[in-house]
């Protein structure tokens, strides 16, 4: 179903007006991301980048690894735990669960 201008219009009203996103949606027959979609511009701005039209996967995987990337060098305490959590992830897919801190 597509949402009017006008019904966009009433979401952001009744938004504004403190009522939850799970009712607005229950009023317009949508799911309650649809209402967030459309009430809130931040999270519009993020979820364009992932429309349909575009191949997700790659976008999100290159995402995440620019971010994992930048947070291991930027925090030691964060590259540590992703150290240690890969360690026991090895050790338990080569069936070594010993010693697993």
């Amino acid at each position: 179903m597509k949402i009017t201008e006008e019904q966009k219009k009433q979401m952001i009203q009744m938004n504004n007006d403190g009522c939850k996103r799970i009712d607005i949606a229950k009023h317009f027959n949508v799911m309650p991301s649809s209402v967030r979609y459309h009430t809130c511009e931040k999270y519009k701005e993020i979820t364009k980048h992932f429309s349909k039209t575009q191949k997700k996967r790659p976008l999100r995987k290159g995402y995440m690894k620019d971010y994992m990337m930048k947070r291991r060098n930027e925090d030691p305490e964060f590259n540590e735990r992703v150290k240690m959590h890969a360690r026991n992830y090895n050790r338990r897919k080569n069936g070594n669960s010993n010693n697993i801190q």
